[in-house]
């Protein structure tokens, strides 16, 4: 499951999508899930998020003349996280829909069990219909449900997407084109498609550009593919790039096939930053493929993508390393570069490495050593970094740090420990809805641990911690009931539910 075949480069295509500030348009395929195992902290104004069951395989293949397969199935529900829709509940049967037009490889197979992340709408028949946000497994992009899959009032949002694209909006303009090109709502309507996928070309948009190319090149109009991709490409458009790469590889038999323009096409891309160009530029010379093999060159490459988090680019500087063909001991280091794309500003590499860093130091039989204790200064580092993004998970482990879980060996004398902070940390991460950072305020305002003891605060916190599942809350809420402590009757009566997923 999940297979990635990047020798096999697929068919061009390129979409903006929707409520999405990035096009996306692929040169090669690559894997994605709906099943998440982390939830981000924004929750991507979702409607639902549930763990499910799978009723039906879900698969996608981009290839040349499969653009239209769908993503679609059936899932039960097997709990409920979070929905906004009255429509949903646990056991209950529900249609999914996936965007048929990303780049990816999506395959999942009946039984399978997961977190989904939806936007919820109605059919034409009044029934619900979740629409799943994706995940990539390579650089871990999150990919929500476009325009024309899932409009949560289709009428209004076509009527508010034509005053939008009658006003000159790009953007507008190409949903416009897709709701026509796809009939939702309104009567399927080829030509009023391509009427607003050119004015948005027309303005100058890249991606409306390379989208119209698109299409062109499915109807063999290989000038034209040719000229919008060139248009697009010489804004700087990195997936314009790599179609006019993949057009002299050989796809849609517009161009003859020449295998340095294949690499000067690839190298612009690469140049531009896209990870998955750099990717298979680096796997051309490595492999000799449209060209000599070139060890320096296929090291320079796969290092950028590696830092750009590719797991592939990784595993290939690994091999390199093996072989000895030019690869450092350090290019083979998984951990090296989840540093670097931590120090980039990816959060989850953030995490991650911090995470390592407390596990570097967990594991070490010298712990009270000073020069290991700097492992916990570090993850302390990387998850200050991602709490200034805004990562609640983040911010509840700085509060254990400085309060000293997790890191049992370091005495006051070592300055780690900080209560204050770790209180601070607490705080914010509870605000933000963390459960075990309620539950935790909670405990240190009841007893009066490093804060000035405060029955209303403890009650408080252990509500919010129960509201979400928290036993342990609970508990203490009934404790203090029948200790007289703030807590009220309803509290003590109040049993919290199966304690809902959190990841950190």
């Amino acid at each position: 499951m999940f297979l990635l075949s990047l020798g096999h480069i697929a068919f061009v295509l390129c979409l903006l999508f929707a409520g999405a500030t990035q096009a996306y348009a692929c040169a090669t395929t690559w894997p994605e899930t709906l099943f998440f195992d982390v939830i981000p902290e924004k929750l991507l104004d979702a409607d639902v998020i549930a763990k499910v069951s799978l009723l039906t395989d879900v698969s996608k293949y981009p290839s040349p003349g499969m653009e239209e397969e769908l993503g679609a199935g059936a899932v039960s529900v097997v709990q409920i996280i979070k929905t906004s829709d009255a429509r949903l509940h646990p056991d209950e049967k529900i249609a999914i829909k996936v965007d048929p037009m990303t780049c990816s490889y999506i395959d999942h197979d009946n039984g399978d069990e997961g977190i989904i992340i939806a936007k919820a709408r109605s059919d034409a028949e009044g029934r619900l219909v979740l629409c799943l946000y994706t995940r990539n497994l390579l650089n871990r992009h999150i990919t929500p449900p476009s325009a024309y899959e899932c409009l949560p009032d289709e009428v209004q949002a076509t009527d508010q997407t034509r005053l939008a694209a009658e006003k000159g909006d790009a953007k507008a303009q190409v949903d416009l084109g897709l709701i026509y090109e796809r009939g939702h709502e309104v009567r399927k309507n080829n030509e009023e498609a391509m009427k607003w996928y050119k004015r948005a070309a027309e303005s100058g948009d890249a991606a409306a550009q390379c989208m119209l190319g698109q299409r062109y090149l499915r109807e063999e109009n290989c000038e034209e593919a040719v000229k919008l991709f060139e248009l697009a490409a010489d804004q700087g458009y990195v997936y314009a790039m790599t179609s006019i790469g993949d057009m002299y590889r050989g796809w849609g038999k517009c161009l003859e096939k020449n295998d340095a323009k294949v690499r000067q096409w690839y190298t612009r891309a690469a140049e531009g930053g896209y990870d998955l160009a750099q990717l298979i530029l680096g796997r051309m010379y490595k492999n000799g493929e449209h060209g000599k093999r070139n060890d320096a060159e296929a090291v320079k490459w796969l290092r950028l993508a590696a830092a750009q988090t590719n797991a592939y680019a990784v595993s290939e500087l690994e091999e390199m390393y093996r072989k000895g063909r030019g690869a450092t001991k350090k290019d083979a280091d998984k951990s090296h570069w989840l540093q670097i794309a931590a120090e980039n500003g990816d959060v989850k590499a953030q995490l991650e490495y911090g995470q390592q860093c407390l596990v570097k130091y967990q594991n070490d039989s010298s712990w009270k050593d000073v020069k290991n204790v700097e492992n916990v200064k570090e993850a302390a580092k990387y998850y200050e970094l991602a709490a200034a993004q805004g990562h609640v998970g983040a911010m509840y482990n700085l509060g254990k740090i400085y309060y000293g879980y997790d890191v049992w060996a370091i005495d006051e004398s070592m300055r780690l420990q900080n209560k204050a902070k770790a209180v601070e940390w607490f705080t914010r991460a509870a605000e933000h809805g963390h459960i075990f950072a309620q539950s935790e305020l909670g405990r240190l305002y009841q007893e009066g641990r490093d804060v000035k003891q405060d029955d209303a605060e403890a009650v408080k916190w252990f509500r919010l911690a129960a509201a979400q599942g928290d036993h342990h809350a609970a508990d203490q809420l009934k404790k203090m009931y029948l200790q007289g402590r703030e807590a009220t009757k309803d509290d003590a009566n109040a049993d919290a539910d199966e304690a809902k997923l959190y990841w950190f």
